[in-house]
C-alpha cells in the first residue's frame, strides 16, 4: 500500500492504516517547550524522563482533548500550572509538585498511583477543572505560550 507520512510542527505522523502522535522533544535548558508546561519544566530539570515527557502529551492530545471534560481541564491547567506549578518548582516545594503531577496525571491515565496522593489529585483536578470551565481556548493557549516568550 502507500504510505503518506505528514509531518506538522506537532509531529505528527500519518499513514493509511494508523495514525501515530510523536510529541516533539522536550526543550533543554530554557527556550520554547510543549504545551504540558509542568511536564515540560520537569523534563528540563532532569526529573522526569523524555520518555515520559513524551507519554504525556501524547495521552494530553490523543485523550485529554477528545472530551468536553478533558478540555476543559486542560484549559484549566494551561491556566494554573504557568502561575502556581511552575513557580513553586524554582523552590523546596518542587518535590511536591513532581510528586502531587506524576500521581495526579497517572490517577487520570488510569494507572498506578501513590493511593496517599487521592485527596491532593482531587484538589488539583477540581481546581483546574472549574478554572477551565470560564476560560476560552484562546485565553487559556495565552497563558503556557507566555512562559516561552
Amino acid at each position: 500500500g502507500t504510505q503518506i507520512n505528514v509531518t506538522s510542527k506537532f509531529v505528527l505522523q500519518y499513514n493509511t492504516q494508523t495514525a501515530t502522535y510523536v510529541p516533539p522533544p522536550a526543550p533543554k535548558g530554557g527556550g520554547g517547550g510543549g504545551c504540558c508546561v509542568v511536564a515540560t519544566a520537569l523534563t528540563n530539570t532532569g526529573d522526569w524522563s523524555l520518555e515520559d515527557y513524551k507519554k504525556i502529551n501524547s495521552w494530553a492530545i490523543k485523550v485529554l482533548d477528545k472530551n468536553w471534560f478533558g478540555e476543559r481541564l486542560h484549559r484549566g491547567y494551561h491556566m494554573v500550572a504557568p502561575k502556581i506549578a511552575i513557580p513553586l518548582l524554582k523552590t523546596q516545594l518542587k518535590g511536591y509538585v513532581n510528586w502531587s503531577f506524576t500521581n495526579a496525571t497517572n490517577m487520570l491515565m488510569g494507572k498506578k498511583f501513590n493511593k496517599l496522593s487521592i485527596p491532593n489529585s482531587v484538589f488539583w483536578i477540581t481546581l483546574m477543572g472549574v478554572v477551565g470551565l470560564f476560560v476560552s481556548k484562546e485565553q487559556s493557549e495565552k497563558s503556557w505560550n507566555k512562559l516561552y516568550k
